[in-house]
């Protein structure tokens, strides 16, 4: 049994957590001790973005969600008197073999994902729903970066929800949509960290002083 907030630590550590556990139980039953190299800093990771990301990613963003003002409603929310989400329910769609096969072979065949594919199906839906082309939606993603010593065994919240705009062509090709969708997840995932590590650090810092 175990259960931790998001404030302190994301899933993806999780897994080293227990294992550090186990490696310290397992030397201290043996009546040893264990000696682990010091762990990356959190503090690494803000200065990391502090330092070459904060101005670049709020132009990006600037950029990138510009002209998009609106909402996009969501399929399965019941709303309260006020018109504020009060539920939102939760949607399952089995795929049948065949159909799984198929998509698995089309993006396979042309270097997508299904990740890509499924975020495809949900940008059309959508907008389908709200009778838009254009849409936006939350992706989540670790916020590790990859070009940062240390990112992967860092204790602390790096999880983001980044939101992916997608705009519906039906002049487009499927595969060269796709693509398209692909294109844009890689670009967003650049500015991926969360400004609120940034507060959360400067607040921190002023309660010291």
């Amino acid at each position: 049994m175990r259960s931790f907030q998001h404030i302190i630590l994301d899933d993806w550590y999780t897994s080293q957590l227990i294992l550090d556990v186990r490696r310290h139980y397992a030397t201290a039953s043996r009546g040893e001790r264990l000696d682990l190299p010091a762990a990356p800093q959190f503090r690494c990771y803000i200065e990391w973005i502090e330092a070459k990301w904060l101005d670049a990613a709020e132009k990006f963003w600037r950029n990138y969600l510009d002209g998009f003002a609106e909402t996009t409603p969501l399929i399965g929310v019941k709303r309260s008197q006020n018109d504020l989400v009060s539920q939102v329910e939760d949607m399952v769609l089995d795929l049948p073999d065949d159909v799984y096969d198929r998509a698995k072979a089309l993006v396979q065949r042309n270097r997508l994902t299904l990740n890509t594919f499924v975020q495809g199906a949900l940008a059309l839906t959508l907008g389908r729903a709200a009778g838009v082309d254009e849409v936006v939606f939350g992706v989540t993603v670790s916020g590790r970066p990859t070009d940062l010593d240390g990112a992967e065994a860092t204790l602390g919240l790096f999880i983001n929800s980044l939101p992916l705009r997608v705009r519906i062509d039906p002049r487009k090709r499927v595969v060269d949509w796709l693509r398209d969708i692909l294109s844009d997840n890689l670009d967003i995932r650049q500015y991926e960290f969360d400004r609120r590590n940034i507060r959360a650090r400067r607040a921190s810092e002023h309660r010291a002083l």
